[in-house]
Parts: C-alpha cells; structure tokens; sequence
C-alpha cells in the first residue's frame, strides 16, 4: 500500500487495516533454508487511530469518552500493511 495513502488516514477514523504479520521462532531447532515453507499470517484489524508516524499505524479497540485515553492498542509496521478500509 502506498505511504501516501496511508498519509490521509485522520486520527479518530475507524478502519479495518488487512495486514501479514511476521513469523518469529522455530519449534523444530535446526533446519535447512530450503526446508522451510512458513508464510507469513494474513491478518485484519479494526480500531480507531490513534497515531500515525513515518514507521507505523497505531489503531485502539476503545477509546475514552473525551478521547483521552485509549485501550487494546495495536502497532502496526506501515511496511506490514495491504491494505485500509476507512468507516464513515
């Protein structure tokens, strides 16, 4: 997705953001690069955003009734990102 896009998105905005998130880890130990067949996870967000930089998209399931305080907040990487669905 172009950062450009990713610019307009106001703070406030309820989106669904269609994100891969990495994988991490091996449960197997030792393993040969060309045995390794992991894909990345396909993954969908919705929030409110609260925060908007050069790395990442900040989104909150809640916010505070004055917009003051957020909760369940998730950092998304912009580099992670397919795709943004804004709600009117």
């Amino acid at each position: 997705m172009a950062h450009s896009e990713l610019r307009k998105l106001k703070k406030g905005a309820c989106v669904r953001i269609h994100w891969v998130d990495v994988i991490a880890g091996n449960d197997q130990g030792w393993v040969e690069p060309d045995e390794l067949d992991a894909k990345p996870a396909e993954c969908l967000s919705v929030g409110y955003v609260v925060k908007r930089d050069k790395h990442q998209v900040v989104i909150a399931m809640s916010i505070g009734k004055h917009d003051k305080e957020v909760n369940t907040i998730g950092q998304i990487p912009l580099g992670c990102i397919q795709k943004v669905e804004v709600f009117e």
